[in-house]
């Protein structure tokens, strides 16, 4: 393996965005590689090292030349739609490609036409990556011949802040202010205990729709001085550090980021059991973290109360959260998906 193409729509900040730059920045190390991309660089991007050619495809025709042109060993499509428009191609000049697959496929936001074709085409890949175990589940039935790996997302910990001791009474969650985020839910429970508990406030790092609907909800519930809206901010790490729970109110998610950060900063934290299984893979309850049912208000308060009122807890917690680090350093990720690579390319040429 000497040559490699990534795809992916763009590297505007996001999950899959941030996962990509870590691969190609490892991945030049070794080998020759080559991005391409839907959309042209912004300055709200990952950085990229300079060694790795970047180009915005704008037709199928220039898909096909530039393939030709650099002659990729194997190619990786980050974003599973982007395979509608790739796969044909990739197939027509036979090149091996992997596709990640980062969705929950049954809350899939676009049309349903997309997202039958983007899975119809994934049983073409040579190898398929998913965040977590129940989506391989999800889809043993329909890609039985096809190379499927579980790999985590990354962390890098490089400049990652150190644990902090001396954290303030706040609880603090991390997320687009969206429906799937469930806000709402987070609010209403710390509502009812913020009486009990009146030291403590709730501040939601984030940005979205729901921005006027939550900032009603707080008003309503006469919550203005407890629960603030902080928007998005570049080092929100900075000041998750500085809270003492951490709470994911989703109704479904993949494998959230904010939570591995969250446990890697050795925070106490409670998240919804949401499917598509990320959270359950990481958190064991009462040793690392806590598990509460989608939607249910009242064990989300119960146990927001659990740890504001017990210290112990908190800290047996926290000390166990924190070994996350080991499962999710980049660089064993990175060597995960390196291997990976290597693995399709034997068992193609087998």
């Amino acid at each position: 393996m000497n040559k490699i193409a990534v795809f992916i729509p763009s590297l505007e900040y996001g999950g899959a965005e941030r996962v990509t730059s870590y691969i190609v920045n490892h991945l030049c190390n070794k080998y020759e590689v080559v991005l391409f991309t839907s959309k042209s660089a912004t300055e709200k991007e990952y950085p990229i090292n300079e060694k790795i050619q970047r180009y915005v495809l704008n037709s199928r025709i220039e898909l096909k030349n530039k393939l030709i042109e650099f002659e990729p060993d194997i190619c990786i499509i980050m974003f599973a739609p982007m395979g509608i428009k790739l796969v044909p191609t990739l197939r027509k000049l036979r090149i091996p490609f992997i596709i990640s697959e980062r969705n929950d496929p049954q809350h899939f936001a676009g049309k349903k036409i997309t997202k039958y074709l983007y899975q119809y085409y994934m049983k073409y890949a040579d190898g398929v990556v998913f965040q977590t175990h129940d989506v391989v589940n999800y889809y043993k039935p329909k890609l039985k011949n096809v190379f499927c790996k579980v790999i985590y997302n990354p962390i890098d910990f490089t400049n990652f802040p150190h644990k902090n001791k001396s954290r303030e009474k706040k609880i603090v969650n991390v997320g687009r202010l969206h429906p799937q985020k469930n806000q709402k839910l987070l609010i209403e429970a710390f509502s009812r205990i913020s009486k009990k508990y009146p030291d403590y406030t709730l501040e939601i790092y984030g940005e979205g729709e729901l921005r006027n609907f939550l900032q009603t909800q707080i008003n309503d519930l006469g919550m203005n001085d407890k629960i603030f809206l902080k928007g998005s901010t570049k080092n929100v790490l900075k000041y998750v550090n500085n809270c003492e729970i951490f709470v994911l109110s989703s109704d479904f998610e993949g494998l959230p980021n904010s939570l591995l950060e969250a446990m890697a900063l050795g925070m106490p934290v409670i998240s919804t059991d949401c499917p598509c299984g990320g959270p359950k893979e990481m958190i064991k309850t009462g040793v690392n973290g806590i598990l509460v049912p989608v939607k249910n208000i009242d064990e989300l308060s119960s146990n927001m109360e659990l740890l504001i009122s017990n210290k112990k807890i908190r800290e047996d917690l926290s000390v166990n959260a924190e070994k996350i680090r080991y499962i999710l350093d980049s660089d064993k990720i990175m060597q995960q998906w390196e291997n990976f690579c290597i693995e399709v390319l034997r068992r193609r040429n087998e």
